[in-house]
């Protein structure tokens, strides 16, 4: 692989991303048993490469991102 991608295979990949980081959160709202996630969405979704960089994140609150990181590299 060349480590080039055009532009629009990159905005299909970016795209095919962010939605599946708001399907992840949509999930999380609609299962969650805390009112605080569901009523006040107070919750945070990415979606993560192998080596744990984020790669997309949905729309919810972003006061876990920076956490997030950290543990999903740990974890790895």
């Amino acid at each position: 692989m060349s480590g080039r991608v055009d532009p629009i295979t990159l905005g299909v990949i970016w795209g095919a991303l962010q939605s599946i980081a708001v399907e992840i959160g949509t999930t999380v709202h609609k299962t969650a048993y805390s009112e605080q996630a569901r009523e006040g969405q107070d919750f945070s979704v990415a979606v993560f490469d192998a080596r744990g960089r984020m790669v997309a994140q949905g729309p919810y609150s972003p006061g876990h991102m920076g956490a997030m990181s950290f543990a999903v590299r740990n974890a790895l």
